[in-house]
């Protein structure tokens, strides 16, 4: 079996190829630079429709990670990179494996939780109807882009992520060295639900996609235990042993990031792995604590 992974390089997808070469299992990485080209590298271009189909043939499952990042103020062009990523660049990679003479089995998709837009109440799980809002519209794209592998008989899931826990990127990242210094506080009212998953669950969930070939939709990819902003900023400081005594204003983020504060940094979405424990997925971090303490190395002897 040689899997194909997209974003490789990413926060995702740097820790999954680790673990796929620990596993020693051959898998290929997909990449826009033709000079760092290798053996296990295949070039594209989805803004010039250029793909490296010759090392793709053998290829089994693909493992779609790709994307830009979207904790970031959302100008025109960032919108418009957000949804090219998302978008149209899955869709030109999946007709073209579509079209080989092969197709690739199995398909497993970054998605996200912005589908379901944002509720102060309510608690979403897979059954949920769509939201509203840019971030609601551009999951709904992308869930869609598969479905030139969907015609072909390829199983696809769609992994609707939450807040991936990692020093080395995403919203953790950004909010370590505020927290190191004590400046770290609650964002706005503090009250929104924040739907997370440690990076070592996820990495266990794709492989648990990849092994149960039964499986196949939408998964919700986080922590049955949701927790609120307050909590959240809690328990991070009482891990670093720090204090949390600045909160930052919702006002100063919607100046400071628009649009993109009120969908993500201020929304609040409860979010249910209903799917996913009733397949018999076993989380081996579903306590935000002990998930913090085992990716910030400071685990309790």
């Amino acid at each position: 079996m040689t899997i194909l992974v997209t974003g490789a390089t990413g926060m995702v997808g740097s820790v999954l190829c680790k673990r796929l070469q620990t596993l020693d299992i051959p898998h290929l990485k997909l990449s826009r630079h033709p000079s760092h080209s290798s053996e296990d590298q295949v070039f594209w271009d989805p803004h010039e429709r250029i793909l490296e189909t010759e090392k793709l043939r053998e290829v089994e499952t693909v493992i779609h990670l790709a994307g830009e990042p979207v904790g970031k103020r959302w100008t025109h062009e960032i919108k418009k990179k957000i949804i090219f990523s998302r978008s149209d660049a899955g869709r030109f990679l999946f007709e073209t494996l579509a079209a080989q003479d092969k197709p690739p089995k199995t398909l497993i998709s970054a998605s996200g939780i912005g589908f379901y837009g944002v509720a102060n109440e309510t608690k979403f799980n897979e059954e949920s109807a769509k939201g509203r809002g840019f971030l609601a519209d551009v999951v709904e794209d992308w869930e869609s882009a598969p479905e030139p592998l969907h015609k072909v008989g390829t199983r696809v899931v769609n992994m609707r992520m939450g807040v991936v826990l990692s020093p080395d990127g995403g919203a953790l990242a950004k909010m370590l060295p505020v927290f190191k210094f004590g400046l770290g506080g609650t964002l706005g009212s503090g009250h929104q639900m924040m739907s997370w998953i440690a990076m070592e669950d996820l990495i266990r969930a794709i492989m648990f996609f990849i092994e149960n070939e039964t499986l196949q939709g939408i998964y919700n990819l986080v922590s049955p235990n949701a927790v609120s902003n307050v909590e959240f900023t809690t328990i991070l400081g009482w891990v670093l042993k720090r204090p949390t005594l600045f909160p930052v204003p919702a006002l100063a983020l919607r100046v400071i990031f628009g649009e993109m504060a009120m969908q993500t940094i201020l929304a609040s979405q409860h979010v249910i792995p209903k799917k996913l424990l009733e397949a018999g997925f076993e989380f081996r971090y579903p306590e935000l604590e002990q998930a913090l303490r085992h990716c910030l190395g400071r685990e309790k002897n």
